[in-house]
């Protein structure tokens, strides 16, 4: 049986992992956080560049359970009882940040990358249920594909980042 999660303990785990990503990359990009109305958008922070002062959009994902299976979870429905779109085809921001907290690393990819390898992931890999519990106590659903680690930073070519002390640093 899979486990269930509940959307707050989620957030709230989320949100400390975000602060993590912040505090790596602070040294390299002045991060702001976004309003409501870009989070509805699946932009997390924007980032500029301390250097060049190119700005970008970000969306940030944890994904500790990639540890565990070597895959990425790509959410294609966020709701399914309301059939809501998932980030993977919802999200306006530029860039995305997966982190795998175990690991102490993630990697950032265009999110065209996203895009572009979506139909292919979903005709390949079958979309994968997951049970929430959400902030009024109803259950709903979350769907997505889990993508091998090895083919996403294969296709997507992302820049590998580790957040461990004396670890790899990442690609500017």
């Amino acid at each position: 049986m899979e486990p269930e999660y509940s959307f707050d303990r989620q957030l709230a785990e989320g949100e400390g992992y975000e602060q993590e990503i912040d505090r790596y990359f602070s040294k390299h990009y002045i991060i702001k956080t976004v309003t409501m109305q870009q989070q509805r958008m699946g932009i997390d922070r924007t980032w500029k560049n301390r250097n060049t002062g190119v700005e970008a959009s970000m969306e940030y994902k944890a994904d500790k359970t990639a540890a565990i299976t070597s895959n990425v979870f790509i959410e294609t429905i966020s709701v399914d009882e309301k059939n809501k779109p998932g980030w993977a085809y919802s999200s306006l921001a530029q860039w995305l940040v997966t982190y795998i907290p175990p690991m102490q690393e993630g990697y950032i990819t265009e999110m065209t990358n996203i895009k572009r390898w979506l139909p292919e992931w979903i005709e390949k890999y079958p979309e994968k249920p997951i049970r929430n519990i959400g902030r009024d106590g109803t259950p709903y659903t979350t769907k997505g594909v889990p993508v091998p680690l090895s083919e996403f930073t294969e296709l997507c070519k992302p820049k590998r980042f580790t957040t461990k002390p004396n670890g790899v640093e990442h690609d500017n």
